[in-house]
This record gives C-alpha cells, sequence and structure tokens, in this order.
C-alpha cells in the first residue's frame, strides 16, 4: 500500500554492512553471502549508554575552511548528530532550497556568499531552522546585528568543541 506520508521529505539513502553468511557443506565453505541493505530513512542513531533509538537532528555547517570543517563534522557525529558540510553561503541556500535541517552553522566570512547574507535570507523565510553564527570576527557589533537577524548564538573563533556542543544543544532544546 503506497501512502504519501513521507511525500516531499528528504531521505538519504545509507548503505549498511550486516556481515556475511556462510552455508557449510562437509566441513568446507560451499556459498557466501554478504548482507548489505540500502535504507532511505532519517538517520537513526543508537545511544550506546541507554540502548535508545532516536532520530539524529540533521546540522548544515557552512565554512570555507576545509580542515575545520571537516574537525568540526567529526566532533558533531561522534555526539549523534547528522552533518551536511558546504564551503559558502551560496552551497549553503542552495541545499536549504531543497532540504530540511535542525540547526544551521555559519561561518561569517566566505566567498561568494556571507554567513551574514545567508542569515539574512532565512530571517525572512518562514519556518526556517536555527541559526548558530561561528567566526573569527569578535566584533559586538556584528554580533549584536547578527542576533537581531535572528541568530541564536555567536561563537567566536577560536572556540572549544565544549562550547559549540554546549551551544548546539541549548539552541536544539528551546
Amino acid at each position: 500500500m503506497e501512502s504519501d506520508l513521507f511525500e516531499g521529505a528528504h531521505f538519504p539513502a545509507r548503505e549498511r554492512y550486516f556481515g556475511t553468511s556462510c552455508a557449510f557443506v562437509e566441513g568446507s565453505v560451499h556459498s557466501c553471502l554478504r548482507l548489505t541493505l540500502t535504507i532511505f530513512l532519517p538517520s537513526i542513531v543508537h545511544h550506546s549508554l541507554t540502548g535508545v533509538l532516536y532520530m539524529a537532528q540533521r546540522l548544515l555547517y557552512a565554512d570555507d575552511e576545509e580542515s575545520l570543517r571537516d574537525l568540526v563534522k567529526s566532533h558533531l557525529s561522534l555526539e549523534g548528530f547528522d552533518v551536511e558540510t558546504v564551503n559558502d553561503g551560496k552551497e549553503a541556500i542552495e541545499i536549504l532550497e531543497k532540504q530540511q535541517f535542525d540547526l544551521v552553522l555559519l561561518d561569517l566570512r566566505m566567498p561568494r556568499m556571507d554567513g551574514f547574507a545567508v542569515l539574512q535570507y532565512l530571517s525572512k523565510k518562514k519556518n526556517s531552522p536555527p541559526v548558530i553564527m561561528l567566526t573569527g570576527v569578535d566584533d559586538i557589533a556584528i554580533a549584536s546585528q547578527c542576533v537581531k537577524l535572528g541568530a541564536a548564538d555567536y561563537l567566536t573563533k577560536p572556540y572549544n568543541f565544549h562550547e559549540l556542543i554546549d551551544s548546539v544543544e541549548r539552541v536544539l532544546a528551546k
């Protein structure tokens, strides 16, 4: 029975390797089957301490510094978040028009389109995700402008990952 329950929703394909099953005939391997499954579901995360399954919250992170982008993605993924990254503000807007995210992390200074322009774009859209600005610009006037446009938080680089995780969790809890 078909349903349009998930119509328009974004479900990334996820391939999981479940193991290999072999049939033994008279002490030798007769045939083996590699078990993989491609599923189209939101990210489901198994919490190792509680054993609870939950849907991972999706984050978009826009930053032109590739090494920092990879490092932040790695840390946030270890915390159970599903993180998508882009190089600049223009790519951020392109993906935001196609997919839904629970939170957006924006660097302020990026090529082609900066984080402030993306924040302005999101401030005009209905039901846009909350935004945390991550920047090397430690200027109270710019931070104030970002908050006026709706930024939920403003962290200056260098920040430690505990600060970032605390900010992400605090903003998502609202």
